[in-house]
């Protein structure tokens, strides 16, 4: 299942690569973990040019919202009953912000 990516483009994370690498590799663990591996080489590397940390945090963030979003419509998909269900984000990524080594509440 492929599922579209609609996080906000930014300097850092392009919500259609995401959306590409799902359509090519489907929803998956091993694809959000290479997407989020990803990210976080070009997150590194723009660190080590640019110390500015709001590029850094609203790329992750962005990110994990399209993770969520794919893994949560796969979900719905693949089980009727989840339906009715929500997904709640607190924490740093609820405010939207999460940190490149952040954990996801």
């Amino acid at each position: 299942m492929s599922a579209p990516a609609t996080g906000p483009t930014t300097a850092l994370y392009d919500p259609a690569d995401t959306a590409a690498t799902f359509a090519a590799q489907g929803v998956s663990p091993r694809t959000c973990k290479a997407l989020q591996d990803a990210l976080r080489e070009r997150l590194r590397a723009h660190y080590d040019h640019q110390v500015a940390g709001t590029p850094i945090v609203a790329a992750r963030t962005a990110l994990v919202d399209d993770l969520l979003r794919a893994a949560w419509d796969s979900l719905a998909a693949a089980h009727p009953a989840a339906h009715g269900l929500a997904l709640i984000a607190v924490g740093g990524y609820g405010r939207a912000q999460l940190h490149p080594y952040s954990d996801i509440d």
